[in-house]
């Protein structure tokens, strides 16, 4: 870590928490303040052209309440999005941790064979058997492991 790095997570973690009242409350809370806006302008003043056209089943504006559950979903929707992809980011983050460690143990427990056990030709042909054999364990042990992640 750097100097003043959990200083610098904690508040990047206050600031997300506290944004999702924001995302809550922001726009109904803007679509009633444009309402207001809009009855102060025009008053008690009634006229057919300045009020919406209502269609069969259509009802005019949305209550308060209505654009709140609404703007609740969409909130709920992009926290779980948020803490889904952040899980899915550990998640890779560990698999390639567990990859590389195998792939060292691996590298160790092959490799160490080749360079230690043969000498002169039989040496140099034993180490490209060996990484060959050390390769397709690595990369089936790579294929294996993503495949049960998923």
């Amino acid at each position: 870590m750097y100097p003043g790095q959990a200083g610098l997570q904690k508040m990047l973690l206050l600031v997300g928490v506290s944004m999702v009242p924001i995302m809550l409350l922001g726009k109904p809370l803007f679509i009633m303040y444009k309402r207001r806006q809009a009855r102060a302008r025009y008053g008690s003043l009634r006229d057919e052209l300045l009020e919406p056209q209502h269609e069969d089943g259509d009802h005019g504006e949305e209550d308060f309440g209505e654009i709140m559950i609404n703007q609740g979903i969409h909130t709920i929707e992009y926290v779980l999005g948020s803490v889904s992809h952040t899980a899915s980011y550990l998640r890779l983050w560990a698999l390639s941790l567990a990859h590389a460690q195998l792939s060292e143990v691996l590298w160790s427990m092959v490799m160490r064979v080749a360079f230690t056990g043969f000498e002169g030709y039989s040496g140099a042909i034993a180490i490209y058997v060996i990484f060959s054999a050390w390769s397709c364990l690595t990369i089936a042990i790579l294929c294996l492991m993503e495949g049960l992640s998923a």
